[in-house]
């Protein structure tokens, strides 16, 4: 008798929106899709969304670090307002200042400002080339990279590890299971 191995996954609970169906009340944008978990029928748990922001800071670095060839997480807005992201190629790495101003939300007045900018010219299969730019206060702010097989496997174990040390509510614990257990 063969025993076989379930993937390792972040903790999820079936959707209490849809009750699992992945199904709720129609629209004509969006048919019966549920909106809480997408049509997945599941949603990450706190400790399970903890887990998964942390693998993500795993295989983030500083735009500073990006470099042409690298590949990147992209995302943009549709027309209609539609978000959606690609990976795409960095082939070409531009800097610069927005400047403009704002206004006080108390006294009206505007108030000029100066944010850093870095775009990135990046070339996909699906969307071609288009530029991708970022809005940084600080060049430490990161963007995800593509990683290879064994770099999201070991980012996973550890993720995974991560989450055995959270608590339902998806904080470190104050004390180590073993303790607790003890």
């Amino acid at each position: 008798m063969s025993q076989e191995s379930t993937p390792a996954r972040f903790e999820r609970v079936t959707c209490s929106r849809c009750g699992g169906s992945g199904s709720y009340s129609w629209c004509s944008r969006y048919g019966s899709t549920c909106f809480k978990c997408g049509g997945k029928k599941e949603v990450l748990t706190k400790r399970g969304a903890a887990a998964a922001r942390y693998m993500n800071d795993l295989l983030s670095r500083p735009y500073a670090v990006v470099k042409v060839g690298d590949t990147i997480r992209c995302s943009s807005v549709t027309m209609g307002g539609d978000v959606y992201s690609f990976w795409g190629k960095v082939v070409e790495i531009g800097r610069g200042v927005q400047r403009g101003a704002s206004s006080d939300p108390v006294t009206g007045e505007m108030i000029p400002y100066e944010s850093e900018t870095v775009t990135f010219v990046t070339e996909s299969k699906r969307f071609g080339r288009s530029a991708y730019t970022m809005f940084a206060s600080s060049l430490n702010e990161t963007v995800r990279f593509a990683a290879s097989a064994e770099e999201k496997q070991a980012a996973l174990a550890a993720a995974l590890a991560y989450q055995a040390t959270l608590t339902k509510a998806g904080t470190p614990r104050k004390r180590a299971p073993a303790e607790i257990a003890a």
